[in-house]
């Protein structure tokens, strides 16, 4: 069997300048000695009797890229503490070496034990290898892309305090990793890092502040993440398709999710748990959770971006803090078990088709503090009772068609509403001024004003002195051409063209028209 051994050691000779020495050793004279350093001179490069030694004239505080490129023969190696950094593809192919190095698609490596002074291990050192193991020395602070990629027989990481950087695609496709300690030094993660990889929790460290998109994307083991840092816009597609991931808990210094779709599609994902000092959330983040139960929200969120729990249909109440001001189009749509929403008063707006298709949801308040109900906001909402507080200014179009209750109260502070269900049947006005009704100028939903009369027993109050005001409106006007409930008891009503005169003016100085 052929035997190798190669080691690079560094000595003083007699006049005191340093030199580095290559000392390689084999059974059949295959190797003729590696490259080391291609920056150095060598001095002198002797064999005989199957020994060898290659003297170069600067220091060797590096391996450079492809430095023992497919040495077939070589079955050991020993680094010393001078080696700072380790070049791409150093071992590339080295297929028989077997010890505490990392080599490129070497089937056979199982650990490594880096040295103690180590800096920076290049890029695709150990990918597609069998290395099971490695130890780390505190002195290593960034791992190159593709490192361990593909390493599928890697079965745990942990990362001394030290590294501050992970390239990309670092451990994806290590199908076996079932955990990794990330250090509190780690300030940078690369695109794709842990994609594909077999881990089963993770937890992402407070200093960290740069991660690539796709990190931890596809990971089907995973069922628990913490996070304890801002997640930046960069982070695309994070935890995308993590279809295991049960829990998520955010930590309570962490003040945004920036990045969009960063748990998108991870449809075992039960509870979230938002930590006291979060103000944002991304787009599309929790996008077809399908399995998300319980959103604990704390106080301090400002902002819910577009689709961001877009047909999250386990969801069954939300209590939203009295610190948010916008909630994105779409942000609850389809949330088709969704019976339950409290909106706080801190609410500026909600934008369109924010709660369309909530069938569930029976009942809301709109507070004051909110001037604009977008468009279809409640599209498709069974809505058996809407309350509008004083404030509210303006309710567009498509809101309430699908609704089914039967009393409104509108504000003196509404100036714009869209059209009523053709289930109400008691309107109260406060403003003087009637709300514009866009056109075609639908009060009750696809139902013109000289069609008012075929919905039975439909009462409309007003301030006295609004009344002129009212049936003169384009939309509102139609209602006085009609008897109403309280000169026929019965409900019904008398044929178009009756002039409205007959009113009835109430304790409270309004007209029931």
């Amino acid at each position: 069997e052929v035997g190798a051994v190669c080691t690079i050691s560094v000595y003083d000779d007699s006049d005191g300048q340093p030199y580095n020495e290559i000392w390689y050793t084999t059974t059949d004279g295959a190797i003729t000695g590696p490259p080391g350093n291609s920056n150095s001179l060598i001095i002198s490069n002797t064999y005989e009797n199957g020994k060898g030694i290659i003297v170069l004239k600067d220091n060797v505080d590096a391996l450079q890229n492809n430095a023992f490129w497919s040495r077939q023969t070589l079955k050991t190696i020993s680094l010393p503490s001078c080696i700072l950094s380790i070049g791409v593809g150093a071992f590339a192919s080295c297929h028989n070496l077997i010890g505490e190095r990392c080599f490129y698609s070497d089937e056979n490596l199982r650990s490594v034990n880096l040295p103690a002074t180590i800096v920076e291990v290049g890029d695709d050192a150990f990918s597609q290898s069998g290395i099971t193991s490695v130890t780390w020395p505190g002195s290593c602070k960034i791992i190159g892309n593709r490192v361990f990629s593909n390493c599928t027989k890697l079965e745990g990481v942990i990362l001394p305090e030290g590294v501050e950087t992970i390239g990309e695609r670092a451990f994806s496709g290590c199908t076996s990793l079932a955990s990794v300690s990330l250090p509190q030094t780690l300030i940078e993660i690369g695109p794709s890092c842990f994609y594909r990889s077999g881990l089963v929790s993770v937890t992402l460290p407070s200093e960290l502040t740069k991660i690539g998109e796709y990190g931890f994307k596809q990971c089907s083991d995973l069922l628990d993440v913490s996070i304890l840092c801002d997640i930046p816009e960069t982070a695309l597609d994070l935890f995308i398709g993590c279809t295991s991931l049960k829990t998520l808990t955010v930590g309570d210094n962490v003040t945004a999710i920036l990045a969009q779709r960063a748990f998108m599609q991870c449809s075992a994902l039960e509870e979230v748990t938002f930590g006291q000092s979060l103000r944002q959330i991304a787009q599309f983040c929790f996008y077809e959770c399908t399995s998300l139960k319980k959103l604990v929200i704390k106080d301090n969120l400002e902002e819910i971006g577009n689709s961001c729990f877009f047909s999250c249909t386990a969801l069954e109440d939300l209590m939203l803090p009295e610190s948010l001001k916008v909630i994105g189009s779409y942000a609850f749509s389809n949330c088709s078990s969704l019976s339950s929403v409290h909106l706080p008063s801190s609410l500026t707006q909600i934008s369109e088709y924010t709660f369309r298709g909530c069938i569930s949801l029976q009942s809301v308040t709109i507070p004051g503090s909110v001037k604009i109900v977008y468009e279809n906001a409640f599209n498709g909402c069974n809505l058996r009772a809407v309350t509008i507080e004083e404030g509210v200014e303006q309710i567009m179009d498509g809101n309430f068609g699908t609704s089914i209750f039967a009393e409104l109260v509108i504000p003196s502070s509404v100036m714009q509403i869209c059209p009523l269900p053709v289930t109400v049947r008691k309107i109260t006005c406060h403003g003087m001024t009637p709300p514009q009704l866009n056109y075609p100028y639908y009060l009750i939903y696809n139902t013109r004003g000289s069609d008012y009369g075929t919905l039975k027993g439909l009462r409309i109050t007003v301030p006295a002195s609004a009344y002129d005001a009212y049936v003169t409106a384009n939309g509102w006007g139609g209602l006085a051409w009609c008897t109403y409930p309280d000169q026929e008891p019965d409900g019904e009503f008398s044929e178009p063209g009756v002039p409205g005169r007959d009113v009835t003016e109430s304790d409270d100085n309004s007209f029931t028209l």
